[in-house]
């Protein structure tokens, strides 16, 4: 058999790591043992050893954000994160070169961004194959340009291949004719069986108030201030709701839920709005909901979210991002980032027609039915490790790499 090893630099869960969750069991059945490096204990090695699957600790130092907010709104880059995070992650670099010429694993994929930074490159320095799982969206103007500068570089020189969640995290690469080569398209997947509709409503679920969910780490980029601004609307419009936020600060910005509270305090939210915090049954958070709000202020890579409401056969409400096909296939609603009146308009609108909601919450089904498999999925990941694996595909690498390094 096979191994793969999977790094990301988190022990939290977040939605690349719901979507390792519930692929890594699968790649037995295709001929790949899969470890997962992990820089410490936590959640995610808990659920990942529930589901059997082995979990490697590599120490990681702690790493600045690349990033930081000003009064919650205003995003700039961190001057001193490049420099400090540069030495420190060249240790954490040593330390996963070593730990994979012990493993001696056939592929190592990374799975989040400082993963893709340095324990990419360990992988090359151990001699494997090497899959970026990327997952994210490197806006041009971060860091003055540089970011995106950096990451483009990178993709030329270390991975073998890049996995995107989306067209839309894919179009960052394209202009570079020897990335473009190396990328393929790959969603997301969830449980359709866990994350499944409620059953018949009873008759104190019917007499319960409209129930709004949104579902995303507390951090002003998602937009929860925007949700909050559509609740207070809601609230003047004399729309009976309740809006639940499941979501923490442990993959998001300090001080953010504190923000958040003191809105719902001066808004007078506090009879409709449940900060929930973290919420450890999520098909469960799903089915006590009447419909998703999902209004991330950049554009959403993906939003595995997005899916899972879908599977729950719930009528999403999002802004345009790179599961928009999802959303509109689901019979979900498209709303501009920023404009909490049209989130509030669309969500009254469906309080009004509940026959319609019905209809969307049977399309969304439908939709989370034929778009998601997680069989799939991992035969699909297994067939692009099982290429780089294969000695014509080692000597490919050889020579790509070769080429890239005469130019």
């Amino acid at each position: 058999m096979r191994r793969a090893v999977f790094v990301d630099e988190t022990a939290e869960i977040g939605g690349a790591e719901i979507n390792l969750l519930m692929v890594t069991p699968r790649l037995n059945e295709y001929g790949w043992e899969p470890i997962v490096a992990l820089p410490r204990r936590g959640r995610l090695a808990e659920r990942l050893r529930e589901r059997g699957v082995a979990v490697e600790l590599v120490a990681r130092p702690v790493l600045l954000s690349s990033s930081f907010y000003v009064a919650h709104r205003h995003k700039l880059p961190n001057p001193l994160a490049l420099p400090l995070n540069a030495l420190l992650g060249l240790i954490w670099m040593l330390q996963l070169a070593r730990f994979f010429r012990r493993a001696r694993p056939d592929v190592v994929q990374t799975v989040s961004m400082w993963a893709h930074a340095f324990a990419a490159p360990a992988a090359r320095m151990a001699g494997c194959a090497v899959v970026w799982h990327f997952q994210g969206i490197v806006s041009p103007r971060a860091g003055f340009g540089l970011y995106r500068a950096l990451v483009l570089a990178w993709a030329r020189l270390v991975p073998d291949r890049i996995i995107c969640i989306s067209e839309v995290v894919a179009d960052q690469f394209r202009d570079d004719p020897r990335v473009a080569s190396k990328l393929c398209v790959l969603w997301n997947t969830v449980d359709i069986v866990e994350n499944h509709p409620a059953g018949q409503a009873s008759a104190a679920a019917a007499a319960r108030p409209f129930t709004i969910g949104t579902a995303a780490r507390l951090t002003p980029w998602k937009g929860q201030e925007i949700a909050l601004r559509a609740a207070r609307e809601l609230k003047r419009r004399g729309v009976p709701f309740r809006w639940r936020f499941a979501g923490e600060e442990a993959l998001g910005a300090s001080g953010y839920r504190r923000h958040l509270l003191d809105l719902i305090r001066d808004w007078d939210l506090a009879p409709e709005v449940d900060l929930a915090g973290w919420v450890a049954d999520m098909p469960a958070f799903y089915q006590s909901l009447d419909a998703l709000a999902h209004v991330p202020t950049e554009p959403e890579p993906f939003g595995l979210v997005l899916a899972e409401a879908l599977a729950a056969g719930l009528p999403v409400i999002a802004t345009p991002g790179g599961a928009d096909r999802v959303v509109e296939a689901g019979g979900g609603v498209l709303v501009p980032p920023g404009d909490a009146h049209a989130l509030a308009a669309a969500l009254a609108a469906l309080h009004a027609q509940p026959a319609a909601l019905a209809a969307r919450r049977s399309q969304a089904r439908r939709a989370a039915e034929q778009l998601f498999d997680t069989r799939r999925y991992a035969a699909q990941l297994a067939a692009i490790f099982e290429a780089l694996a294969r000695p014509e595909g080692r000597g490919q690498r050889a020579e790509g790499r070769r080429m890239n390094a005469e130019r």
